[in-house]
């Protein structure tokens, strides 16, 4: 399994993780189940995950929609 560096810290994440298991654990639980979700709005909630980490959001405050 290849490795990358966590886009908010310095630990390491799996190529298929958007976050370390650290930082995963840090997102409210609601944002979590909508991110686990395979449905055709899961590449928004991916987009909407990315663009609060670029904006500097904290983790416990990032919401997704639904």
């Amino acid at each position: 399994m290849d490795t990358l560096k966590c886009p908010t810290c310095t630990g390491r994440r799996s190529n298929s993780h958007v976050l370390c298991p650290s930082c995963w654990g840090q997102l409210p639980t609601e944002t979590r189940r909508r991110l686990r979700l395979r449905d055709d709005q899961a590449h928004d909630r991916r987009h909407q995950l990315s663009r609060a980490i670029a904006e500097r959001v904290p983790l416990p405050i990032i919401h997704v929609s639904r």
